[in-house]
């Protein structure tokens, strides 16, 4: 037994009216929901945009007051090597079950 909102139209023309209706009101809620859609599309996208040129700035950035290219490998040559010693403090034998 289906159960209405509000009572089913009774006559064909308030039918093809009220099937009328409903698609036009499907139709509104699709295209709002791509246009919510493409402006968060869009909003991330530049986002996106703003992120990769803001790190690309600051690697420049970087590299230029390092004195080296910002396509240099690092360890190549003409690179520091900096040394140094440790010794192990506790290794998994010492720690309690």
């Amino acid at each position: 037994m289906p159960v209405y909102l509000s009572p089913q139209p009774r006559g064909p023309v308030a039918r093809a009216i009220a099937t009328l209706i409903g698609a036009l009101v499907l139709v509104g809620a699709f295209m709002l929901g791509m246009v919510a859609f493409l402006v968060m599309l869009g909003a991330g996208l530049l986002g996106g945009v703003w992120l990769w040129f803001r790190n690309w700035r600051m690697r420049r950035a970087g590299a230029s007051t390092a004195g080296t290219s910002p396509h240099a490998r690092p360890g190549a040559s003409g690179g520091e090597v900096i040394e140094g010693e440790y010794s192990v403090v506790s290794q998994d034998e010492d720690r309690p079950s």
